[in-house]
């Protein structure tokens, strides 16, 4: 672990100490560091014995604020951007911190694209500024916009209890009466995530549909009253993806293509079936070791309502715009959606 923070900074500046007036951990100290390799601020945070010789038992590393004594940054111009993250790229790209592709925009208008890296380490094939990526947990935004689309249209509503739409269905044994859908789009609910026993033991390559999650999902409860606390719930939005289903009368891959994609001009973007040839595919890779290993194998066959979906810089761009311009949900459903909750 200490290994990464050497390979992940290339050596630390150290700025000074910092303590915290109220819930610091007794016999704990925070060194503040400027990171050579990033140039961002960091906090070294040491746990020591309480006893002598206070030997330390535990380092960890995390973002910290700028100190107030720090010299303020120089603000860059719009023409600076560019060749500022172009630099910084290199630097990151040049020790493999970095592979992906990159894109920059002010208002519609590109500052910057690039990219670095590789989409495929066996062929040695680089990454390109188009090159589609795993989304990941990014997919439940898509999620979430046919959601608003169908509250625009009256079809459904945020007040909405869940069971008026899966009840009957088999999808868990939680009281659905109880959870709203505005709780499900804001992990609210009392859900949390389907990687359970079930899950591990499955194959991925069985997970093509919304349904073929139930299994995961059966036997989860309730863990609190819905509404009031918050854990991240990719339960949640599997359902979501139900209750489109059910609201639509559709596939819900059909709904999010036809209603996100095809009207955002995302010509790139899809849960694709990934046994399929995919063309401009990134694979993903971690250091193992000393040694590259994919993540092929951890995803499933193909993305779904929670994640999992493939995009590329310019699709997400494209995106950004046609929900500020207004073209996927009304301005009214857009503020209620990304105003915060709890």
């Amino acid at each position: 672990v200490h290994l990464s923070f050497v390979e992940q900074s290339r050596g630390f500046d150290v700025h000074g100490f910092r303590r915290y007036a109220s819930g610091t951990t007794p016999h704990r100290e925070v060194v503040i560091v400027r990171n050579r390799y990033t140039e961002s601020w960091q906090g070294i945070l040491l746990e020591f014995e309480p006893d002598p010789p206070h030997r330390i038992t535990s380092i960890e590393l995390t973002a910290a604020r700028a100190p107030k004594d720090a010299p303020p940054e120089p603000p860059l111009t719009l023409e600076e951007l560019g060749p500022a993250l172009e630099t910084f790229l290199d630097r990151l790209a040049e020790t493999e911190e970095f592979s992906g592709s990159v894109l920059l925009a002010r208002d519609g208008t590109v500052l910057y694209v690039g990219a670095r890296g590789l989409a495929d380490r066996n062929l040695e094939v680089p990454n390109r500024a188009d090159s589609k990526f795993n989304l990941g947990s990014m997919n439940k935004m898509f999620t979430a916009v046919v959601i608003g689309q169908l509250v625009d249209e009256g079809r459904l509503a945020f007040e909405d209890t869940v069971d008026r739409w899966l009840d009957g269905r088999g999808w868990t044994k939680a009281d659905l009466s109880k959870v709203r859908v505005e709780h499900l789009l804001a992990h609210t609910a009392g859900f949390g995530s389907y990687f359970n026993d079930t899950w591990s033991r499955t194959a991925r390559q069985l997970l093509r549909e919304v349904d073929d999650y139930k299994p995961f999902l059966a036997e989860e409860t309730l863990a609190f009253e819905p509404g009031t606390r918050f854990p991240y719930s990719n339960s949640g939005f599997i359902l979501h993806g139900a209750v489109i289903e059910a609201v639509t009368g559709q596939d819900n891959f059909d709904v999010v293509r036809e209603r996100v994609y095809a009207r955002a001009g995302m010509p790139n973007t899809d849960c694709y079936d990934l046994d399929f040839v995919v063309p401009n595919l990134a694979i993903g890779y971690w250091q193992d070791g000393g040694r590259w290993r994919n993540n092929t194998f951890d995803h499933v066959i193909r993305g779904g309502p929670a994640g999992g979906g493939y995009s590329t810089a310019p699709d997400l761009l494209a995106f950004a715009e046609a929900l500020r311009g207004g073209r996927l949900v009304s301005p009214a459903t857009l503020e209620r959606m990304w105003t915060p909750t709890g």
